[in-house]
């Protein structure tokens, strides 16, 4: 039987890391959960273990990773409230715009009932 040695323990990460951030830029979930037994950044660690040697067996740094998406989903959001807000403007009914997002009427509805009115921002 073969060791894990710490070459081929990277190699498997990169291919899980590949599969988990290529399946996140596929996914149209609107949440989207990961479990895993590593802990998903340094910073999420607890101060005993600050610092030691083990920390790579139980945690991996992917903080960067995780504000990409939260960054990518809040400017899809900007967007889609934008267009919504457009298409509104131009008259164009609520069934027709639900249509053109790939939305319910009733998703829609919730957006719209969320969007800040533009007239109470410029006051």
């Amino acid at each position: 039987m073969d060791l894990l040695s710490w070459t081929h323990f990277n190699e498997e990460h990169e291919r899980c890391f590949y599969f988990l951030s290529e399946s996140v830029k596929r996914s149209q979930a609107k949440h989207i959960i990961v479990a895993t037994h590593h802990v998903p950044s340094f910073e999420l660690m607890s101060g005993v273990f600050k610092g030691s040697v083990l920390n790579g067996a139980f945690a991996v740094e992917l903080g960067n990773f995780i504000a990409g998406i939260l960054f990518d989903q809040l400017e899809k959001k900007q967007r889609q409230e934008e267009s919504i807000r457009k298409m509104q403007a131009d008259g164009i009914p609520m069934y027709k715009i639900a249509g053109y997002l790939g939305l319910s009427l009733y998703q829609l509805k919730k957006i719209t009932g969320n969007l800040p009115d533009r007239k109470r921002q410029a006051d």
